[in-house]
């Protein structure tokens, strides 16, 4: 599973728990495809940013219990060899193919 992917999976656990419908931790494994293990191992990583996760019985889902939003942002550009350079001292993090220029490849920093 690529980053973004856990990302958007995240991004649609916490949607479901803000709008309280998640059901029950077995129904909500099942809908983003996880045990309930990874379930209650993605649950507690929301916890560690900063929420309160509870789940009520009586209405069978998982609820904030304070105000919590979760907010991703990733910039990803392309810096030339001189810019690159002053941030990771001259080394290149990875290389991959690009079409679009000349050079057979180009440097990505993440």
């Amino acid at each position: 599973m690529t980053l973004f992917q856990q990302i958007e999976r995240i991004r649609y656990i916490h949607r479901l728990i803000r709008t309280e419908s998640t059901g029950c931790p077995d129904r909500l494994a099942g809908r983003v495809h996880l045990s309930r293990r990874q379930l209650y191992n993605i649950l507690e990583e929301i916890k560690d940013m900063g929420a309160d996760i509870k789940y009520s019985r009586s209405r069978e889902t998982f609820y904030y219990a304070n105000p919590f939003v979760f907010q991703i942002e990733i910039e990803i550009k392309i810096l030339p060899d001189a810019e690159l350079a002053k941030y990771y001292a001259g080394s290149r993090i990875f290389l991959l193919p690009c079409k679009e220029t000349a050079r057979s490849t180009f440097t990505f920093a993440m």
